[in-house]
């Protein structure tokens, strides 16, 4: 009869085996996160082949009083170089193509139906129009104006040359981060609560807020389509 071979497993061999399988499992899973992690970071990253750089350009509209236009060309050129430090790593780039002064008497806007002859008093030429005034104001519940430091509107009427157009209004002693703050709506951003270091926040803001990535993300997203629908509208 032939023997019957038992093979004996050495019970500490039998547990080193059971720990490397055990680092390895944790291996698997730590790189797995790894790999996840890093797919959302590059989610939040305009994509290499498509970092040309988006050139936005903004027809300026100061408004002026009898002691002159309610702001300079500096505080002007300032806010834009705030606004392009924010979203230079996205590759959009905000340019001023015009300045221009309005008659005296435009320099506060307050009831919603000024907006229409704000936008009236302006060539048809352009598309995202920024307004300096010296003060400007929202409607409140019981007939109450609050002031705000700007606000903005886009053209929906039935006008097809003047579709999409996109007016931004700016108060002369409004925070630096403002005109960021207005373009971010008008591409479509939402306003960020209690986060004063948030552009987007409709508080107090903090001096070094800024966009947050996916906020800049959506941003490039919206200035390409804009240049797009532009470039559509001129082949006209």
């Amino acid at each position: 009869m032939g023997e019957v071979l038992q093979h004996r497993v050495d019970p500490r061999a039998r547990a080193k085996r059971a720990m490397l399988l055990a680092i390895a499992w944790k291996l698997l899973v730590l790189c797995g996160w790894a790999l996840s992690a890093c797919t959302a970071i590059q989610a939040d990253v305009a994509p290499p082949w498509d970092m040309r750089e988006v050139e936005v350009p903004l027809f300026v509209h100061v408004a002026t009083t009898k002691d002159g236009p309610v702001v300079d060309m500096a505080r002007v050129e300032a806010d834009v170089a705030r606004t392009n430090v924010e979203l230079q790593l996205q590759g959009i780039h905000f340019v001023v193509a015009r300045v221009e002064e309005l008659e005296i008497g435009h320099a506060v806007l307050q009831a919603r139906e000024q907006r229409a002859d704000f936008a009236r008093r302006i060539e048809d030429h352009g598309a995202l129009h920024v307004f300096y005034v010296r003060k400007c104001s929202v409607p409140r519940k019981g007939n109450v104006d609050q002031n705000v430091s700007g606000l903005h509107w886009i053209y929906r009427g039935v006008r097809q040359d003047l579709r999409h157009r996109m007016y931004l209004v700016v108060a002369h002693d409004a925070p630096a981060t403002t005109l960021a703050h207005e373009i971010g709506h008008a591409f479509g951003l939402k306003h960020e609560q209690k986060d004063r270091a948030n552009i987007m926040c409709s508080c107090e803001r903090r001096q070094d807020a800024h966009f947050s990535n996916s906020q800049a993300v959506a941003l490039r997203q919206a200035a390409a389509r804009f240049e797009r629908r532009e470039a559509v509208v001129a082949s006209r």
